[in-house]
């Protein structure tokens, strides 16, 4: 006879929705975990993306070889690819860098594209010959790089 009341009671009350701090909640958590999936899944590169990456690292970690090169024995930067090898020597790399495809970067000095900085330093990208889609010091986020992104995705 206790149940029946009970039961009753539950049935007429009326029933209330949520309040509106609960629905911000709700709200908040589900913005996070969009968020967060985007990222995740936004943020991967693809396979063409990471040797494009990595080839400029290794332009700019010989740039920087270059330079601390320059200021530590305030010589002239090296005249042609095998003074290279004077980085080596005197200890700023165990061996000069190759480009993601085996390649190796190829330097010249004096510049004929890279007039500020005094020399060419670029990699010639997947093919090995020079093309459109070498990855270059004197425009390393330019022109060559966007067409040849454009160039992977048709």
């Amino acid at each position: 006879m206790f149940i029946k009341p009970v039961l009753n009671k539950l049935l007429l009350t009326r029933q209330r929705g949520m309040s509106l701090i609960e629905i911000i909640v709700i709200l908040a958590f589900i913005c996070v975990t969009l968020a967060v999936g985007v990222n995740i899944v936004g943020a991967q590169e693809s396979d063409d993306e990471k040797m494009i990456r990595k080839a400029r690292d290794g332009l700019m970690l010989i740039n920087n070889g270059i330079g601390a090169y320059v200021f530590d024995t305030e010589k002239s930067i090296p005249k042609t690819q095998q003074e290279l090898s004077i980085l080596v020597e005197e200890g700023y790399f165990e061996s000069l860098p190759t480009d993601p495809w085996g390649h190796d970067y190829q330097y010249h000095n004096p510049a004929i594209h890279n007039t500020g900085r005094g020399y060419d330093l670029y990699s010639l990208g997947p093919d090995g010959i020079e093309s459109e889609d070498d990855i270059v010091n004197w425009d390393l986020y330019g022109k060559r790089a966007v067409r040849y992104a454009l160039a992977l995705e048709k």
